[in-house]
């Protein structure tokens, strides 16, 4: 709880520094604003459930422990982090899609330094994604809770 609660804390900061060096130098922005908190909530479902999934996992494989940087460190490839997502052919945009993050940081860009929206197919898509991630890793958690102290 400590951790979580710090890296809120911390985005709070960093959120109103944001938005006050954007008041500072004249950059408004656009209405893509109004989509960044219902995205960030797509955000925090994906997080959610990835790590339900993963808490759940490491239980009995603690292996998934070591496993855990190499993973976040291709998602962060995976996603549109470092490149916009336009550079991406147009074929793979659904399985472009199915990373609910890249919908979330393209609604980011959008919200807070321009560029084009993302596709309203892939925000739904993402969102569905989200959902079935949260949903599984709550119920997947939920099963294999009663082993934990077996296992442990």
């Amino acid at each position: 709880m400590t951790a979580i609660a710090t890296a809120l804390v911390d985005f709070l900061i960093s959120m109103c520094l944001l938005l006050l060096l954007m008041f500072w130098y004249g950059v408004a922005p656009s209405i893509g604003i109004w989509f960044f908190l219902p995205m960030l909530l797509v955000a925090i479902a994906t997080v959610l459930g990835l790590s339900l999934w993963l808490s759940a996992l490491y239980v009995p494989f603690r292996d998934v422990g070591h496993l855990l940087p190499f993973l976040v460190t291709i998602w962060m490839f995976l996603s549109p982090v470092v490149y916009p997502s336009s550079l991406l052919p147009q074929k793979y945009s659904f399985l472009y899609a199915l990373n609910p993050i890249g919908a979330v940081i393209d609604t980011s860009r959008w919200a807070f330094a321009g560029g084009h929206p993302p596709a309203a197919a892939a925000a739904i898509v993402s969102t569905l994604v989200a959902m079935v991630l949260l949903l599984s890793g709550y119920w997947y958690f939920r099963r294999s809770e009663a082993t934990f102290a077996d296992v442990v």
